[in-house]
């Protein structure tokens, strides 16, 4: 499944069905998220840095973060 490359909660959470998981809270048990997006700058490579997209879905209920690699999805 394709993601934009600036999904919302409910784009994140088909894209990780679409791979057999869920998007459960593991310290709540709850499912209501917000999402923030972030580019993680890596200096990992020799000759650049690289840019990764990640996004932060925080969990509305207890502020628990779950740091997904939106390439991945």
């Amino acid at each position: 499944m394709a993601i934009s490359s600036h999904p919302s909660v409910e784009e994140i959470k088909q894209a990780v069905q679409s791979k057999g998981g869920t998007i459960t809270c593991a310290l709540c048990g709850r499912e209501e998220y917000t999402v923030e997006e972030v580019d993680v700058l890596s200096g990992e490579r020799r000759y650049g840095v690289q840019r990764l997209h990640r996004a932060q879905l925080v969990c509305e209920n207890c502020g628990w973060v779950v740091n997904l690699d939106l390439t991945k999805l």
